[in-house]
């Protein structure tokens, strides 16, 4: 995907907030209120700004700031996940979250004491839809002048810092109720975190393809991620359902080192797959009803209108991307 530009001229200060604003809101909407939402509890993203969407700027800074490509935006994305999931909310290791008698139980893993499918689904589902694809979206939304640079100053980035800290100190004591991890959950979540970093800073960009091989076709890069996506989200919670996590991941692994090897890859193409993993969402939002979800009595009427506001925002925000990146630009740089 796109590689981040080093930065030279000082840029206005006032984009660099914008544009870091709206990756702090964008982050919870599309995590959790896009498939899970409904426009009337959209007051809640004050609530859950602090800890996605300063996790999701952080990450962004941490990777434009050192040069590093689109892959170690997923790790560090896996970190936020793992440390969310495992140490925040404990989702992952809490039996009794979301009110269900053993949240643990489908696909257990003994020693640890969490479930396969939703250690993948939670871990993956945060790196897509938490990390990666709030990012890309602002970075589309961005001037090209500022759209793979930093939009954080020291100051900024201390004031992100303690915002994600006391947003995830609010949320886990909203939802801890009690519960505390044991000393071997806590320490898988340390070591794979710990792994997940390490890999994270052995990336670098490498140079284009060389030749003439043509841009790989923006319109199937964009079937293909939905297509993975839609196809992750409908696996059963089963050990089946788990094998078929690990295989959809080796595939979009595949398919998008294919592409970026033998194609040019610009920022289309990553604006392309973003629109893919959003359809998968409102997709969601449609088979999945809110009010199927434990705890949420949400009003059909109100979901059916919220579905169709979020539907025409996020056709909105992907048009006005789609825009941006057609505007006059410096050169872009491959993502590697």
């Amino acid at each position: 995907m796109a590689g981040p530009e080093t930065a030279g001229t000082r840029q206005p200060g006032g984009m660099r907030f914008v544009l870091a604003g709206a990756l702090m809101a964008l982050s919870p909407f599309v995590a959790e209120f896009l498939a899970f939402g409904t426009a009337d509890r959209l007051g809640l993203i004050v609530f859950l700004a602090p800890m996605y969407g300063s996790g999701a700027l952080l990450i962004r800074e941490a990777a434009r700031r050192t040069a590093r490509p689109w892959p170690t935006v997923a790790l560090l994305g896996a970190v936020y996940g793992l440390a969310e999931a495992g140490l925040i909310d404990m989702s992952l290791f809490n039996p009794a979250y979301e009110g269900t008698e053993d949240f643990t139980h489908p696909t257990r893993l003994p020693v640890l004491g969490a479930s396969a499918y939703y250690l993948l689904a939670f871990v993956g589902g945060h790196v897509v839809w938490s990390i990666g694809v709030p990012v890309a979206l602002a970075e589309a939304l961005a001037p090209a002048r500022l759209r793979h640079r930093p939009w954080l100053g020291r100051p900024g980035l201390v004031g992100a810092g303690l915002l994600y800290l006391g947003g995830a100190a609010l949320i886990h004591g909203d939802l801890a109720d009690g519960f505390v991890p044991s000393p071997a959950q806590v320490t898988f979540v340390v070591v794979a975190v710990t792994a997940c970093l390490a890999a994270a800073w052995t990336w670098r960009h490498r140079a284009a393809p060389r030749g003439e091989n043509p841009p790989a076709a923006v319109w199937l890069t964009g079937l293909a991620a939905f297509a993975v996506t839609a196809g992750w989200c409908l696996l059963p919670v089963s050990w089946p359902g788990v094998a078929g996590q690990l295989g959809l991941l080796v595939l979009a692994g595949a398919l998008l080192a294919r592409a970026c090897a033998r194609t040019r890859w610009t920022d289309a193409h990553t604006l392309a797959l973003t629109a893919g993993a959003l359809v998968t969402y409102l997709g969601v939002a449609l088979v999945y009803p809110v009010a199927d979800y434990p705890g949420d009595h949400a009003n059909p009427a109100t979901e059916r209108l919220s579905e169709a506001l979020f539907a025409l925002l996020v056709a909105a925000l992907v048009t006005l991307g789609a825009l941006r990146l057609r505007a006059p630009r410096l050169p872009e740089t491959q993502a590697r």
